[in-house]
This record gives structure tokens, sequence and C-alpha cells, in this order.
């Protein structure tokens, strides 16, 4: 398979609905976003960056990008933005890389998605806040399906409640940090048909001491029935890692006993994680714990580890690190309107782009499209 042909940029783009009026559309939608998304991946971040790049682009480029006649300037990529919708140009982007990657839907397979938040902090002002994003990453694609701008009254409880309405939840499994761990966000996620895996901490302090106190019971306490029993109800997995100078162990224990016992939205198991691990000499341990709706049969102990650390992996390495330091995110100062969530949108398109292309170095791959920008045209097939 070639990624870089599998699907037309052009095309997916023309299914986003265009928010200017019909009198005075000079430039066709399709072409404006594309030229964005090349201009993100040749280093450009700002409305100066991407226009001055796009007027130094031969004409058969502009044509072949969708243009005819000479290409707008960086007050029309402004005004684009800050109108465009950005769930209709999230559905666009994600169906594009999508075919790239070449990924189908396919039955039994568990589909995982992590939710997590992420500040612009060039968008800060002297009299408003930073604009703030939370965003759901697909684990399989690494694609971003939908992306939230969190109100600045409010929180990332209350803008997940939002985000999930957009999400296509039947056997889904929702991943997050333990902000998201609540009642309502756990019985919608269960509700639209999915599931979830939340860390418990103390925001949900009830919850946490009824699992501390399960799993820190002596089975002294117990008859040797009730030993038996909660042997049989508890399952245990252990695996080492080593690297970056330190050496780590995990240990996953998971028991359905509390299912009946805590006051909890469909419940299934409840977990702890015990991390010890030596760097440079230096012992450290650390416990938490965790709470889902998945079943032992559908998530054992040594598949639940795997979820928890692919969270991490997906949307913080993945994702957000990479857009920081690649894509230069924080010191972009674009802040007003739906510019700042939609440009986020297209830098998760462009990167998972560079993913499909299976580069081992982000930046390297832009800085030879900034020297060559030939290539990223011959790669995105607008030129043969």
């Amino acid at each position: 398979m070639e990624p870089a042909r599998a699907g037309n940029l052009l095309t997916y783009l023309s299914q986003v609905p265009d928010p200017r009026g019909r009198k005075g559309r000079r430039h066709s939608l399709p072409a404006m976003l594309t030229a964005i998304i090349c201009a993100l991946l040749c280093g450009h971040r700002g409305y100066t960056g991407i226009a001055e790049w796009l007027h130094d682009q031969p004409v058969d480029i502009w044509h072949r990008m969708g243009f005819t006649r000479r290409p707008p300037g960086l007050h029309c990529f402004r005004r684009l933005l800050m109108a465009l919708d950005p769930a209709a140009l999230d559905a666009a982007l994600t169906a594009w890389i999508s075919a790239a990657l070449g990924v189908s839907d396919e039955a039994g397979l568990l589909r995982t998605v992590s939710i997590d938040g992420k500040v612009l902090r060039g968008s800060l002002r002297l009299h408003s806040r930073a604009v703030h994003l939370l965003a759901a990453v697909d684990h399989c694609t690494g694609c971003v399906p939908s992306q939230q701008q969190v109100a600045p009254e409010t929180n990332e409880h209350k803008a997940a409640l939002q985000l999930l309405t957009s999400l296509v939840l039947d056997g889904t499994v929702i991943i997050g940090d333990a902000a998201f761990c609540q009642r309502d966000v756990c019985q919608k996620i269960v509700d639209s048909g999915g599931d979830y895996l939340f860390p418990v901490k103390g925001n949900q302090s009830a919850l946490m001491r009824d699992i501390e106190q399960e799993f820190a019971a002596s089975p002294a306490a117990f008859s040797p029935w009730g030993q038996r029993q909660r042997e049989l109800e508890r399952e245990e997995h252990t695996e080492a890692d080593k690297g970056h100078g330190r050496l780590e162990h995990r240990t996953v224990t998971t028991t359905v006993s509390l299912n009946s016992h805590v006051d909890w939205p469909h419940v299934a198991q409840v977990g702890r994680v015990i991390r010890k691990r030596r760097h440079h000499g230096v012992d450290a341990q650390e416990t938490t714990y965790f709470v889902t709706s998945l079943t032992r049969t559908q998530a054992d102990a040594a598949r639940l580890q795997k979820l928890i650390r692919r969270h991490w992996d997906a949307i913080e390495n993945g994702v957000h690190y990479v857009r920081d330091t690649t894509f230069d995110e924080d010191r972009c100062t674009i802040s007003c309107g739906d510019a700042p969530q939609n440009l986020a949108s297209l830098r998760n398109a462009a990167l998972n782009w560079l993913r499909c292309k299976d580069t081992g170095n982000f930046a390297s791959r832009i800085r030879s499209f900034t020297r060559q920008s030939q290539r990223l045209f011959t790669s995105l097939g607008l030129v043969e």
C-alpha cells in the first residue's frame, strides 16, 4: 500500500461545509485547507507564514491544490479558520487519515480511545485565558476523531460530557485520567454502549477508600473458605521493563469482590497498580488504583495493564508532545474564534500523515519538506 496516495485530500476536504457567503467567495475551501496542511508540514505555524509560503510556490502547484487565481492573503486564512466548524473538519480529516492508514472496523476488536486536555500556551492574552482543548485519540489509528474547547467557566469534566456526545461509543473503551472518574461520565459512556477505565484518586475519596481497604485487608481476617473465595476473585499480572537507565516492575492486581458493594455505576472490576523502579541506584515505589466497567472476560489483568500504559503513549507522547516540539504549537499566538481548535485539528492531520509514512523522525521529515517542497507535493500526490 502507498499510504500517501490512499485517499484524495481534496476530495475529503470538500465534504466540510463552507462557512463563507456565496458572494465574494474567490477561493475554494478544499484548496485553502490543503494549503494550510502543506504549510504546516513545511514548518510554518501562523497566518503570515502560511500565506508567504503559499505565495512562494509555482503556479502549477496552486492549480494542483485547487486555486484558480492568485492565492489569498493572511487575512483570508484568518477569517476562514475563525468561522470553520471544528466538528466537520475533524470528521473529514479523520476519514482522510483513516483511508491513508488503511484502517477498517473489524468485528470482535475492542476499540480504545483516550481523552485528555491540553492548553495552548501561546494563546494566552492579558485579559483572557489560554485556549484549553480536550481531545480524544483513537489508539488504533492515532487519529483525533474529535476535539472540544473547554470553556473558561467550566472544566474538563463538563467538557468531556459534550465530547462524548460527538463520539461513537458503542464497543469503545474510554480511558482518561482521574479528572474524568465521575459518575455522570461513566454512566454516559455505558449508556451509549461503551466501557470506561479510569484511575481513582482523591477526587473520589469514598471509592478510593473502599478499594484501598479491600487490597490492604490481611488474609488472616478471613476464614479459610473466605480466603479461597478472595483468591478466586483476584487476578494478578507482573511485567518488567528496562530502559533509559531504570528498571521497573509493574504488578496489576484486579478483583471483582467489590462489584456488589461499592456505589459506582456499572463497576465490573477494580484494581491496584504497584510500580517499583530503580533509577541510578535509587529505589522508588508508587501505588495507584483504578475502576473499570470491563469484565474479566473482556479484559484480564494483563490486558488492563496494556491499556493503561497505551493511554499515556497514545495521547501524551503520540499527540501532545509532538505538537509541542515538532509543530511548535505552544508558541503559536492564534487565539480568536475557532481558529485555535481548527489549527490543532490540521496539525493532528499533518502529524498522522507523517506517521503513516513510517518516518523515524518527524522533525527531520519536516526539515526535508522545508528545504524541498517538491518532495511534499510528490508524497501527497499533488504532482507526479
